[in-house]
């Protein structure tokens, strides 16, 4: 089995803090506040366990990369007196000698059940009471995380209330969130640096936050290779990634930093390599189709019968055209003579509308002949209906006497 620690060096700005573990943790909605003009600095380490480079059986935590949380503490910030806090703990884990215990009541997972939640500090020294406190391979559950201070008096009560705003949040739903980011930066006006336990998807992942040593990365790598594991740089926060890409970086630059050496993880021959992710087409985009292989279309064209390369189309009927249609490696030609079938066709049609046309217009003047005889009236009967309507306004006239005189 190999055994490596994924180390991640990026700013941290509170009010967009990205993804944790996906499915595992997730951040307290930040609240609303002004960016910083200086984003925080942020180390984040896991480890993992893995048999060759497609890391499909990969046990991922800072554990299984064969370091302890209170080893890499200790290397960081020796001498240095710390703080540990707790928020939504069981009680039968509070600590001897802890302060500002509370009990309370709260809902686990989303569950309707009340149970008993327990919040407390410790202040504590010295790798020996760290290992203590952090207890076994996965201290998540037992410890929220630390606070590096100069000396126990750091301890008070706006410590605790700084304390609170950053874990007094915290949801026990799925996934769990713990931590507000937004608390960090008035949290970091009060200790030398924060270190919080994340979690990785088989153990506890280490986010540290604030003023780190210059050396952090080599003290750290020292830890790794006296403990036999590789040390892996990651873009974004390990917890997030996958170690196949991170082991593929590696080996590359492995040659030029260690020619001497072979490269320790073993190739999968059956591995699947990895390919980025295609955008999913949403709703009211427009489909977008693959352009067609330019190196397939010349080895169809080149696999194409000499005997159909520049034949004209009329040399071939339309029946022996359809009967024995031509393989794909004669596309080409064989659109060539459909392109030159269908303008043949097309023509044809183009004719047979222009006589229908043609029919049509005769007909038309026909029709207004028709009406133009139809309409036309003879000089005799328009004089005579030119009389007619002379003597009928006599007689309408005499009509309007007769019935004045009466």
């Amino acid at each position: 089995m190999i055994r490596a620690i994924g180390y991640c060096t990026t700013p941290f700005e509170p009010a967009d803090p990205g993804r944790l573990c996906r499915g595992r943790e997730r951040w307290i909605d930040p609240w609303e506040a002004e960016p910083h003009e200086v984003a925080l600095p942020r180390l984040v380490l896991t480890g993992a366990t893995f048999t060759d480079d497609a890391a499909d059986d990969a046990l991922r935590g800072l554990q299984h990369g064969g370091l302890e949380v209170a080893n890499v503490i200790a290397a960081l910030f020796p001498r240095k007196t710390f703080v540990a806090f707790m928020e939504d703990g069981h009680p039968a884990d509070i600590p001897e000698d802890a302060v500002g215990v509370e009990l309370y009541t709260g809902h686990r997972n989303g569950g309707s059940t009340e149970m008993l939640l327990v919040r407390w500090f410790k202040v504590i020294s010295g790798v020996g009471a760290l290992r203590t406190l952090l207890g076994g391979a996965d201290p998540t559950d037992r410890v929220r995380g630390l606070l590096v201070v100069d000396d126990a008096a750091a301890l008070d009560e706006a410590l605790m209330e700084a304390t609170f705003a950053l874990v007094g949040m915290s949801t026990l739903d799925s996934p769990p969130a713990a931590f507000q980011p937004s608390a960090i930066p008035a949290l970091l006006d009060r200790v030398r640096a924060v270190a919080l336990l994340h979690r990785d998807k088989h153990g506890a992942a280490l986010g540290l936050y604030g003023a780190l040593p210059d050396d952090a990365e080599t003290r750290v790598r020292n830890l790794a290779e006296k403990a036999g594991a590789l040390w892996v740089r990651f873009g974004i926060p390990p917890m997030l990634a996958r170690w196949d890409r991170a082991i593929d970086e590696l080996r590359a630059t492995w040659a030029t930093e260690r020619p001497d050496e072979a490269f320790p993880v073993p190739a999968n021959p059956n591995r699947r390599r990895w390919e980025p992710r295609h955008r999913r087409r949403r709703r009211g985009d427009p489909e977008v189709f693959d352009a067609p292989d330019e190196a397939a279309l010349d080895e169809a064209a080149s696999d194409a019968p000499d005997d159909l390369d520049g034949a004209e189309p009329e040399a071939f009927e339309d029946e022996a055209l359809f009967d024995e249609a031509p393989t794909h490696g004669a596309a080409s030609s064989a659109h060539a003579m459909l392109d030159a079938l269908g303008d043949d066709l097309f023509a044809e049609d183009n004719a047979a509308l222009d006589d229908e046309d043609d029919e049509d217009d005769e007909d038309d003047e026909d029709d207004e002949d028709d009406d133009e005889d139809r309409w036309a009236l003879d000089p005799d009967d328009a004089e005579a209906w030119r009389d007619d309507d002379a003597d009928d306004e006599d007689r309408l006239i005499d009509g309007d006497a007769s019935d004045d005189e009466a």
